[in-house]
């Protein structure tokens, strides 16, 4: 596969694009599975998590959302399928993403770099 190192130059563009991202409230409100089995929780709103998900691949075309699997990308919290969901909804801030690399023969997921929101000059 490709090499997944991101480069200084997109690593950049990552700190440029998340910097304009005003951070927001969203909850946890429910679960769901898909039909492949995979459980997961539902974010709300979900339009944030999908509109950010649309910009990252306007900007970056060359690396599709789960490597162009799908043709529409559900915001979602991938659970194990026996896990036990209660105390929903859960509320949370959204003020920083975090670019991780997943290695899909070790299963092994590193975290390659954060990036705040909101911290251009407006």
């Amino acid at each position: 596969g490709r090499d997944s190192r991101p480069s200084p130059e997109e690593l950049g563009e990552l700190e440029r694009f998340f910097a304009d991202v005003t951070p927001f409230d969203f909850a946890i409100t429910g679960e769901s599975t898909f039909p492949s089995g995979i459980r997961y929780l539902v974010p709300e709103p979900a339009s944030t998590f999908s509109r950010l998900t649309h910009e990252l691949h306007r900007l970056f075309p060359e690396y599709p959302p789960y490597e162009g699997q799908f043709d529409i990308v559900v915001p979602h919290l991938t659970i194990p399928v026996d896990a036990e969901v209660s105390g929903l909804p859960v509320h949370g801030h959204a003020r920083a993403a975090t670019l991780m690399r997943h290695d899909g023969d070790t299963g092994e997921t590193t975290v390659l770099a954060r990036f705040p929101f909101g911290t251009s000059a407006a």
